[in-house]
C-alpha cells in the first residue's frame, strides 16, 4: 500500500532500532508542547529493551511505514482491537502517514479479528488525531512513570465498512 511514496510492510527485526529512534525523537520534538521536559524525559527510552520492544511487536499486528528506505511511521493492534502504538516520524507529521496506518490497522480487525470495538491510550498531542478518525475520549487516566503522570486518554470507536477494505500489504504480509 503506497502512502504518498511510502509503503507499508509487516514488522520486521531490522526495522527495530529505527521504530525505537523513531518513537523517541517522536515523543521529544511533537509531545513537547504538551508534556513538560521531566515528563518527557521518563517517556523517552534512553536504554530500551530490545527484546520487549521486540515481543511487542511480534505479538501484535505491527506495521511499518518505509519511505526511501527509512522507517517513518509504525503501528500495532493486539487481538482485542487496542492499538499500543502509533508514531509517525515528526516531520511527516500531517502527510496522512498515521490515517494511512490506522486504516490498514482498521481493515486488519474486521477481516480477522473478533471485535467491532477499537481502542487506544491516546496522549494529550494524539487526542485530536484521533478524534478526527471518529474516536471518542472514554475517560482521563493518569500513567506514573516514577514521579511523573504522562497523562493519556483512553479513546473508543466502534468500526465498520466505512473504515476501510480488504488488507492488502507490500512485500512481505
Amino acid at each position: 500500500m503506497s502512502i504518498e511514496g511510502s509503503q507499508l510492510y509487516r514488522y520486521d527485526p531490522k526495522y527495530l532500532s529505527e521504530i525505537i529512534a523513531l518513537f523517541n525523537r517522536t515523543v521529544q520534538v511533537v509531545n513537547r508542547q504538551d508534556y513538560s521536559q521531566l515528563e518527557i524525559n521518563e517517556w523517552v527510552q534512553v536504554h530500551p529493551d530490545l527484546d520487549e520492544w521486540h515481543r511487542r511487536l511480534t505479538q501484535t499486528y505491527s506495521l511499518v511505514a518505509i519511505s526511501d528506505g527509512k522507517v517513518v511511521g509504525f503501528s500495532n493492534i493486539d487481538a482485542n482491537g487496542q492499538i499500543d502504538l502509533l508514531y509517525v516520524l515528526s516531520h511527516m507529521i500531517r502527510q496522512q502517514i498515521g490515517t494511512r496506518l490506522l486504516a490498514e490497522l482498521t481493515n486488519y480487525q474486521r477481516h480477522y479479528l473478533q471485535t467491532k470495538i477499537q481502542s487506544v491510550n491516546a496522549s494529550i498531542t494524539a487526542v485530536p488525531f484521533f478524534e478526527q478518525q471518529g474516536f471518542k475520549v472514554v475517560r482521563k487516566q493518569n500513567n506514573y512513570r516514577r514521579q511523573q503522570n504522562l497523562i493519556n486518554y483512553h479513546m473508543v470507536r466502534t468500526i465498520g465498512p466505512e473504515y476501510g477494505s480488504q488488507p492488502v500489504l507490500n512485500g512481505h504480509n
